[in-house]
């Protein structure tokens, strides 16, 4: 319930560092409430756009859900929007609005497609029944049930190979690091080690640091976050290229 206000907490923290572009990732998320997702559309898109519609079998259940945007703080920056087969129901509401708004560029890989609307209607047992009433439709109009979304940039995902070569999904991995079979454990050592060549003993310190390596390792890994980083690169080639000068 609180994803779109700790989103605007986390941008305006971006921004105050020095952010000028953004890289969102909703790969393996499932989705959420739906006035969420429409919220955290319309920080990217300006007002007056399509976010989302849904249509069922009669004209009552019908909707249009357009961005009240007026402030536009992040309108100037490149977006790129990482999905794949994971990436469902409100998270692929907000590929679909950026996607058909032009306003970022979608990578990675097909969505799963859960597009359908439904209400729970109470039953004299104080039981509910949860029912399908209706489906949601992109602002291009296309609907995204049992069809998904196509990147505009497919880039499969490829993982860490391990000792032996072989291949390390998600499961496989601790901090971005290859574990060993039967291990889960953080892959630590040597980031506690580094820091402590620094002269770094502060417990919380070496805590916060061990994650930042940690996560840099892991994107540094991960080929569609780089991916995503060239693209990004591109677009602001290209702008430069395009404007002009003066």
């Amino acid at each position: 319930e609180d994803s779109a206000e700790q989103m605007q907490k986390a941008l305006t923290k971006l921004k105050g560092e020095g952010a000028t572009a953004l890289i969102l990732d909703v790969r393996n998320n499932p989705g959420g409430l739906l006035n969420v997702a429409i919220q955290i559309s319309e920080m990217f898109l300006p007002g007056g756009k399509t976010i989302v519609s849904t249509k069922g079998r009669h004209p009552s259940q019908n909707t249009v859900s357009v961005s009240r945007n007026t402030k536009n703080e992040f309108a100037d920056w490149p977006i790129i929007v990482l999905i794949n087969e994971g990436s469902a129901s409100g998270s692929e509401i907000l590929a679909g609005a950026l996607k058909d708004n032009k306003r970022a560029v979608i990578l990675g890989e097909k969505s799963f497609g859960k597009g359908s609307v439904q209400s729970v209607i109470p039953m004299p047992d104080a039981s509910g029944l949860r029912l399908t009433t209706s489906k949601y439709f992109t602002p291009s109009g296309a609907c995204i049930h049992e069809i998904g979304i196509t990147p505009d940039i497919v880039v499969e995902r490829i993982y860490p190979k391990g000792e032996n070569g072989e291949e390390l999904d998600g499961e496989d991995l601790a901090d971005g690091k290859p574990v060993k079979a039967g291990k889960k454990e953080p892959a630590g050592k040597e980031i506690f080690e580094k820091l402590e060549h620094e002269g770094i003993k502060d417990p919380n310190e070496i805590e916060k640091r061990e994650r930042e390596e940690s996560m840099k390792k892991r994107m540094s890994e991960d080929n569609q976050v780089q991916s995503a980083i060239s693209v990004i690169k591109g677009i602001r080639v290209y702008k430069k290229l395009t404007t002009p000068e003066g």
